[in-house]
This record gives C-alpha cells, structure tokens and sequence, in this order.
C-alpha cells in the first residue's frame, strides 16, 4: 500500500566527510527507513551505559528526530494537506541527515570505542580494505635511447600496488649477468654511464608490502 511519502531522490546535498569506521548508507532510505533507522540507533545509544559522555548528543538527536518524525506523519496523510507536507518533509531531510552524521562522528570519536560498540547502537562499520598481495607483472616494458652518449630510457605500465621498482641491467650475452642499477619509486628510469655501441638487455619488477612481483618481459637496446 502507498504510504504517500514522496522522497526526493535527485536532492543536492551537501557532501560530508568519509567516517574511518562507520557506514551509514542514508541517501538511499526512504523516510520511513530513516526514520526507523535513526530512531534504532537513538534509542540504543541512550539505553547504553557506554555511551553516557554522549548524553547531550543522544538527546539533540532525539529532538532533531521528534521533528523529522512528526513531518514525516504529516506527509503520509492522504488528504489536500499531503503535498504541501511532503514537500516540507523533503526539505528537512538534509538536516536530519546532517544531524544523524554529526553523531555518528561523536560515536567514532569517543575514546575507546569499539566495533561492538558501534555494532550495539545499530550502525554499520565500513569493511577493511582487501590486502594488496605480490604485485603484477610490469607490462609494457620498453628501452629506448636517451638524449644523451651512453644513456637508455626505461619504462613500464605502473602497477597497482607497488611501492617501488627494481631495475636490472646485462650485456646482451648468454647466460645473462644481471646487476641491479636501480630501486626506484617510478615505473620509468633512465640508465647512464653504458658503453656507447653496446647491446644491453634490462627487466624490472614491482615491488609492494607483500613482496616482490616477477620479473618483466626483456627490453633489448643498444647504448647510444
């Protein structure tokens, strides 16, 4: 059955900053979701001893809530007042957002809060990012002649994840003697003091926290 709440989806609001723990995920609840939903977390907080220093908080929450829930009522009546209280009802949505945020920022402050804390008043906690692990192979390895005697510029597609890059260098025999020339932070380098005329041979990899990927295809190139 249509409650007759109107919720305005394509509202502009006012962007706030990203909470290091909690989630809340309001822009997409209809009112009567939001209001439900603040309602869980007001009622948790205020009926938990560990949330006592937030006492002001939970009540200036419970105020702005009160407000919100009673033109949220209004909006739903099916009668010629309905428009004019949903319109009403949209309005004030950003600053019941704005006060839901304000407290969940007190709650992620409070000093030794933790998860199950949080998880206790009804919000949500933002997942841990996945850990990088041994990075990609560089792709896209190239040699080519520097601007200058004796000087080959290298470079690959950057990896994600890498922290840094090892640079290998050998003349061009077989087996090949490889000697590290290079740990640098970029995925482009530039090789100096080679023997002009001398076929040489480079690889790189990438390293990140987890260790170090595998080795590049090669890139072959006489020093200038």
């Amino acid at each position: 059955m249509d409650s007759g709440e109107v919720f305005d989806a394509g509202q502009v609001r006012t962007p706030t900053k990203r909470m290091k723990k909690i989630k809340l995920e309001m822009y997409d609840m209809d009112p009567a979701v939001l209001d439900a939903f603040i309602t869980a977390v007001q009622a948790a907080a205020a009926a938990n001893a560990t949330f006592a220093p937030l006492a002001a908080a939970i009540t200036a929450l419970g105020t702005r809530l009160l407000q919100y829930h009673t033109k949220r009522l209004a909006s739903a009546n099916a009668d010629a007042l309905a428009v004019s209280a949903a319109a009403a009802l949209t309005d004030d949505r950003p600053g019941m957002e704005t006060a839901m945020t304000n407290f969940a920022n007190a709650v992620e402050g409070m000093p030794g809060v933790t998860e199950a804390d949080i998880l206790a008043i009804h919000l949500k906690l933002r997942s841990a990012g996945a850990p990088i692990g041994i990075p990609a192979q560089v792709q896209g390895f190239v040699a080519k002649a520097g601007d200058g005697p004796g000087t080959i510029d290298l470079s690959g597609e950057p990896v994600h994840g890498a922290a840094a890059y090892i640079y290998e260098c050998s003349t061009y025999d077989t087996p090949r003697t490889w000697t590290q020339i290079k740990l640098a932070t970029k995925a482009s380098y530039t090789a100096a003091g080679l023997t002009s005329g001398t076929m040489y041979a480079f690889r790189m990899k990438a390293v990140g926290t987890a260790g170090e990927g595998p080795w590049s295809d090669e890139a072959v190139m006489r020093a200038p």
